[in-house]
This record gives C-alpha cells, sequence and structure tokens, in this order.
C-alpha cells in the first residue's frame, strides 16, 4: 500500500505538467445499468452519443471516432480488440448490463460484431475499476445499456454504401408508466471489395480486397413491469449472428471463415424504497464460435444480488454479490471444462459537504484453482471553486488468466498466476457554460504479466512481464455559438516493460501502444440539420517487442452532413469516411479501405396522440 500511496502522490506532482479529458461524470446516467456510476468517483467516465450514429455503425467505429483510445483491427468488418492506457485486449472488458461478457475461451470482446443498433447507450470507464467490476478491468472498460420509455413509436433506417456496405434497422418501443417495452432488429451486409495499395509486393501494386465479405443479423428486447409504486421486474434478450470471410494478409492468401453467434437472456427484479434499494439479477449468457468448421461453444449462468442503503445522512452504502458459472465445450481443450467464479463486495461514497465527496470499494473474487487478490480503491471529487473540482482515486486490480491461457492444447498452463497492478490517477475539472475542459495524469504498475512465447514448435504462456505505464489524457469542449460546438482530445501513453525476460525488450514501449493520439471535433448544427468533421492523428506503433519495427503515424479525416429539419419524422444523413484517402495500418500487414461514402436514411412513425 506504500508503494499506491507513493504512486498517487507522484501523480498529483505530476498533475501541473498535464492535461486530459478527464471528467468524473461527463453526463448524468439513470438508467439502472449505469448505477455503478455513484461509486466512480476519482475515475473518468465518457457516456458517448449513440443517436448520431448510422444503421451500418459498430461498436468499435463509435468507439474509434468518439473516444481517445487504441483499436487493433484486423480489417473492415474483421476482429477488433480495445487497447486502453497501454494495455492488453484481455486487460479491457465490456459489460452488457452490469455483466461482464467477454468471451471465456479468449478473455476478450469483438467490437467489430456488437452493431450499435442494438444499444441504447454506450459509456466508457477508463483506468483500473476492478474493486468495481471484479477480473478484467485494468485498463478500462465499456458498457452497454438497453433501455424503454414512454411513447409509442417505430424507428426504420437504411444505409447504403461504398464496397456494398448496406444495412437496415428497425426500433420499436411502446410504453406507458407502468411498463414499457423496446426491440430493435437490425441486418448488415457488405461485399468489401474494397482497393489497396499492397506494400508487402514489390512496386505497391493496387489490389481489389476479394475475402471480407461478412453477412449479421441481430435483436434486442427489453420489457419494464411496474408490480408496485416501490417495485418492477424487466427482461433482456440480445441475440446477434455474424458470418464473414477472414480477410487475408498482404502477404498470404488463406481463406479462412468464421461465423460468431451470441445470445444473452437476463431477468431483473428491483425494490425501490426511500431508505434502500435492492436488484436480483439472473442470466444465461453464450458464445458459439464456428472457425472452418471447428466449433467452439461457451455457455455461462450468471446470478447476482446487491442492496443498497441510504439511511445514514451524507452516506450511502451497497453491499452484494455474484456468481458466475463457466462452462466451454473446444475440441483443442482435449475434453470439456467448466469453472466457477464468485464475488463479495462493498461500495461505500460519502458526502462531507456538498463540494467534497469520498468513496472507498472493496472486492473480494473467488475463482476456482487460484487466490485473487483483495482489490480495494479509494476516490474522491473536490470542488474548492465553483467552476473547478479535482478529483483522484488509487485502487488495486487483477486478471485472471484465460481459459484459453489455461486449458489450449497443445501449450495451455495451469501454472500461471493472476496478472495483479498497482493505479493512480487525478485529473483537474473546469466547467463553464460554454467551456468545459479536464486533465488527467495516470500512472500504473502490473506483474506477472502473461504472455505467449514460443518453447520449440510449441506457443506457451508465462507470466514474465512487469510493465509500467504513465500518461496523460486532455480535453476541451468549447461552445463557440450557440450552433457551433468544437472538441479537442490528446492523449500520451509511455507503457513499457519494466522487468522481461523477452530479449532486448525492457524499457521499450509496449506493442501497438501509440505515444501521443489528438482528436478534433467541429460541429455546426441549426434547425436544418448540421455538418461534422472529425479528424484523428496517431503516432507510430511498434509492431515487435524491441521497438525494431513500426507503423507510420496516420491522420485520418471524416466528414458528414445531415438533414434533420425540427418538428419533422424524416432525416437524411451523408458521410465520407477517409477523406484524405489515408493509405494506413492498424494491424500490420492488415489492409483498410481508403475514401468511402455512406447514407443513411431515417423516418419515425410516432403513435403518441398528444
Amino acid at each position: 500500500m506504500r508503494r499506491l500511496v507513493g504512486t498517487c502522490i507522484l501523480n498529483l506532482v505530476c498533475l501541473g505538467m498535464m492535461a486530459q479529458e478527464q471528467v468524473t461524470i461527463l453526463d448524468s446516467v439513470t438508467i439502472e445499468g449505469m448505477r455503478w456510476t455513484n461509486y466512480a468517483t476519482g475515475l473518468k467516465v465518457q457516456p458517448l452519443k449513440v443517436k448520431s450514429v448510422n444503421a451500418f455503425g459498430q461498436l468499435n467505429g463509435l468507439l474509434q471516432n468518439q473516444a481517445t483510445l487504441y483499436l487493433k483491427t484486423y480489417g473492415e468488418g474483421q476482429l477488433s480488440t480495445i487497447n486502453i492506457r497501454g494495455t492488453s485486449a484481455s486487460q479491457n472488458a465490456i459489460f452488457w448490463e452490469g455483466i461482464n461478457v467477454n468471451i471465456t475461451s479468449l478473455g476478450l470482446s469483438d467490437f467489430s460484431t456488437t452493431p450499435i443498433a442494438l444499444s441504447n447507450g454506450v459509456a466508457i470507464q477508463y483506468g483500473a475499476a476492478s474493486s468495481l467490476f471484479g477480473s478484467d478491468v485494468i485498463g478500462g472498460s465499456v458498457h452497454l445499456q438497453q433501455t424503454a420509455s414512454e411513447g409509442s413509436f417505430v424507428n426504420v433506417a437504411l444505409s447504403h454504401g461504398s464496397f456494398n456496405r448496406n444495412a437496415i434497422s428497425i426500433t420499436y418501443n411502446e410504453g406507458t408508466g407502468n411498463w414499457q417495452h423496446n426491440t430493435n432488429v437490425v441486418h448488415r451486409w457488405a461485399s468489401n471489395d474494397f482497393t489497396y495499395n499492397n506494400p508487402a509486393k514489390r512496386g505497391n501494386p493496387e489490389e481489389v480486397m476479394d475475402h471480407a465479405e461478412f453477412f449479421q443479423s441481430g435483436i434486442s428486447h427489453v420489457s419494464y413491469v411496474r408490480l408496485s409504486p416501490s417495485s418492477r421486474i424487466s427482461a433482456h434478450f440480445w441475440y446477434q449472428k455474424m458470418d464473414r470471410n477472414i480477410q487475408p494478409t498482404l502477404t498470404g492468401s488463406a481463406r479462412d471463415d468464421q461465423v460468431d453467434e451470441t445470445s444473452r437472456m437476463l431477468f431483473q427484479y428491483h425494490l425501490e424504497k426511500p431508505t434502500h434499494t435492492g436488484n436480483l439479477k439472473a442470466a444465461r449468457l453464450s458464445d458459439k464460435i464456428d472457425f472452418n468448421g471447428s466449433i467452439s461453444v461457451m455457455p455461462r449462468y450468471y446470478l447476482s444480488y446487491e442492496h443498497e442503503f441510504f439511511h445514514v445522512k451524507n452516506l450511502s452504502a451497497k453491499v452484494g454479490a455474484n456468481w458466475q458459472h463457466l462452462k466451454a465445450d473446444i475440441e483443442d481443450y482435449g475434453g470439456k471444462i467448466s469453472e466457477n467464479r464468485n464475488d463479495l463486495y462493498l461500495l461505500l461514497k460519502y458526502n462531507f459537504t456538498n463540494n467534497f465527496v469520498l468513496s472507498a470499494n472493496l472486492r473480494q473474487g473467488m475463482v476456482e484453482g487460484f487466490d485473487p487478490p483483495f482489490t480495494p480503491s479509494l476516490g474522491f471529487d473536490y470542488r474548492f471553486l465553483p467552476k473547478w473540482t479535482w478529483s483522484a482515486n488509487i485502487s488495486k486490480s487483477y486478471r485472471v488468466p484465460t481459459l484459453n491461457d489455461r486449458y489450449w492444447n497443445p501449450g495451455g498452463n495451469l501454472l500461471l498466476k493472476p496478472e495483479e497492478g498497482e493505479h493512480a490517477e487525478s485529473s483537474l475539472q473546469f466547467s463553464d457554460k460554454n467551456f468545459t475542459a479536464s486533465l488527467t495524469g495516470f500512472l500504473g504498475d502490473v506483474k506477472n504479466w502473461i504472455i505467449w512465447r514460443p518453447e520449440g514448435t510449441i506457443w506457451t504462456p508465462k507470466n514474465v512481464d512487469q510493465v509500467s505505464m504513465k500518461g496523460v489524457e486532455a480535453s476541451f469542449k468549447w461552445n463557440l455559438l450557440p450552433w457551433l460546438e468544437w472538441e479537442n482530445a490528446y492523449a500520451y501513453n509511455q507503457t513499457t516493460r519494466k522487468k522481461s525476460d523477452i530479449i532486448f525488450s525492457e524499457g521499450k514501449q509496449l506493442e501497438y501502444t501509440p505515444y501521443h493520439q489528438f482528436r478534433s471535433n467541429l460541429g455546426f448544427k441549426n434547425s436544418f440539420g448540421g455538418i461534422n468533421v472529425n479528424g484523428q492523428w496517431t503516432d507510430e506503433r511498434y509492431t515487435n517487442a524491441d521497438n525494431s519495427n513500426s507503423l507510420e503515424a496516420f491522420l485520418l479525416l471524416n466528414a458528414s452532413i445531415d438533414f434533420s429539419p425540427e418538428n419533422e419524422s424524416w432525416s437524411i444523413a451523408l458521410s465520407c469516411n477517409n477523406v484524405l484517402d489515408t493509405d494506413y495500418q492498424l494491424m500490420i500487414n492488415r489492409a483498410l479501405p481508403g475514401r468511402n461514402f455512406q447514407i443513411n436514411v431515417q423516418y419515425k412513425f410516432n403513435f403518441n396522440k398528444s
């Protein structure tokens, strides 16, 4: 703990030299699935603008345009994972209605398989938060929510774009004060026959991608029913299936195919009294992957209960427990695998004054065959001037090795230890009527970092690294005029191997972690519609442990114009992606399209009489 406190002090000293978009809570979130934000004191939480996404949009595209993180994308419609503050894909989690839905075998999520049309809200939590969420949240987390509202309407959206990219989405909502229902349906398909220059061949010839086609369908539904003035039940359902060609590398000619199928069912009972609330969840989730006819099936069961108390003045407390039963039927494991995981946690928040809030969160995870560390966190928000707030948080984190890490045959390692980390961050925020700004400094140290390495002809995972991460994030949003908004975000990230037995790698930047990233967005809006220009600059990224190879820095520029007259039920949006026709790669030898276009048409049928 002394090291953790020292890290926090060092972070605060460095704060004066740092700048970032750290806002404890950027927007109020009242949906049940986001109530954890009440105890995220000192952490950076960023709600995203989901309504601005077209019918074709996927979660990875939303994150790329609005968040300051790095996406490891293997091609258009291909595997896409996230790197938040220099962490690996399996050190970040995606949550659906408060449940970690990372694929249990891989310990990660493919953000290209999640249609935004199936979700009503998305938020990003930056930094370690194991005390709030348990395993996997070393770098950060992404949260999806499904909601329903009062009113009756049907919204239909059609999208068509370059490379035969098409989509149709339909949203149906109906509800009164005692019940609400919301259903979203989406179908997407694309040929992805884009042209690209191939630097892996002599003369950098122009070629046409011929094995990147995909089809995807999905449906989500949520129903809320109020049983009494103080209780309600809800049922949530999510299903998606994506059938795709695996895009070959610039140097390869493989013709692989993959089908990803996900189903989720959740039932909740919520009790709300003036002095306390209770929430019971029961869920079944399943992931199925068919790669060239080799099928992996991973069902799991989830049960949780938490109770929150408000009866002590200025103090709120939440106590909870959850249980997960994981199963895996994967041929390469040599048999069926099952595992139980449990968590006990206590979250405390105390308002000393209207200007000073302190939270202390405690969690103990329990996993068969492991001894996960106790993970506490401590955070505060202090408004020391009417427009200025200082926030800070210190915490511990951990990640349990994935099923693949332990059971893959050949190569799995049953002797792996959980990754463990110590983290600190601090931020300064300014908020005025037309201008908001924030800066954040963060430090972290993670030991027992798991790396897959070759031993002869067999690859196997080992706890070989200790990684140090530090950086700064800065942002501001300025309403220049009532109809003109300018938003900027910058991130500096230095994530290096502090200790490693990988030759020539100590002190070197981790692979696919850019030192610098910058994002700028200029938006014009009036009663007839709007114009939006989005620019992203990403520094070079090293592709190997000794930093001898790298991908070049690149600039992406996207622009869109939409016609959405006030008091009208229709809208049309035109967008141009990669306006400058930049030739770039997010993963080495993985081609991405150049300049391309998209049109999105929406119409809302409103059945309300008033």
